[in-house]
């Protein structure tokens, strides 16, 4: 379904001035459903396996580091 100008948007009548906020919104929820996907996947690895992954192992000792332990963050 297409509006007047032949584009994709719910604007049926007249010009559509919301494509750049559409597609803002729908980057910004991509990278959000991307991050909350990965998250959970390690998650459920961690409860499965009882493992950390290796970016968390990276993570925990660059926070050794750096001086900061689990209470710090």
């Amino acid at each position: 379904m297409k509006n007047t100008n032949g584009t994709l948007c719910p604007c049926y009548i007249g010009e559509c001035r919301h494509s750049p906020q559409l597609l803002g919104m729908m980057i910004a929820l991509h990278f959000v459903i991307k991050w909350a996907v990965k998250n959970g996947i390690k998650e459920a690895y961690g409860a499965v396996t009882g493992k950390n992954t290796a970016e968390d192992i990276q993570n925990e000792k660059e926070l050794k580091e750096l001086g900061l332990d689990q209470e710090d963050r």
